[in-house]
């Protein structure tokens, strides 16, 4: 039986080759699709997670476009399963009741 590389030693070396120090640029072009599509895949999530603490900040904002734009970002995120989804889409219903006509009728139109 032969035994089948997934990646994981190519993975581990990088990761000792990166604490130390001597990581070579080009040696990720000889990394598996898949371990390359894994990681790229992982720091966009993350990247979407820290993204969705700043949507929620700017749910609290007093301008109109920054409350509306946080709010259909939370109503994308529930499209792709996004966890911090649900929370962001209840601090937005507070949304509705804006004195704002536009970002009343722009809450209840994502939020319907």
């Amino acid at each position: 039986l032969e035994k089948k590389d997934d990646g994981d030693d190519l993975l581990k070396e990088e990761e000792e080759e990166e604490e130390s120090g001597t990581n070579d640029a080009s040696r990720s072009v000889f990394l598996p699709v898949e371990v390359r599509l894994s990681r790229d895949a992982l720091a966009f999530v993350e990247k979407v997670e820290a993204a969705s603490l700043w949507a929620s900040k700017l749910l609290e904002s007093g301008t109109a476009g920054d409350a509306t734009t946080a709010a259909e970002f939370f109503v994308v995120g529930k499209a792709f399963q996004l966890p911090s989804a649900d929370a962001g889409l209840r601090r937005a219903l507070r949304l509705v009741w804006s004195p704002d006509d536009a970002v009343r009728s722009r809450a209840a139109t994502l939020l319907a």
